[in-house]
């Protein structure tokens, strides 16, 4: 059976130190130095859309903080508009 990597979680803050999987497949657990353990859904991380994923995170971020540019606010908005 030849092997390919899939894709790389990157979610941890320091060095892995274990990975358990699911028998079926669905689930990966991860677990690090940075004291967090983290289970991944394979489905979604494998048909993850970076772009809409990392807007969903940062949106909050680029309308609230002080520091960010008025022109850089609507970096994640498809019209502009947040």
């Amino acid at each position: 059976m030849q092997s390919c990597l899939l894709t790389t979680l990157r979610g941890h803050s320091a060095a892995s130190r274990g990975v358990a999987y699911r028998s079926d497949g669905t689930f990966v657990a991860s677990v690090s130095e940075d004291n967090r353990l983290i289970l991944w859904n394979v489905e979604q991380v494998l048909n993850l859309d970076l772009l809409s994923y990392g807007c969903d995170r940062l949106r909050d971020y680029l309308r609230t903080n002080t520091m960010v540019e008025k022109g850089d606010r609507f970096l994640c908005s498809p019209f502009g508009m947040i």
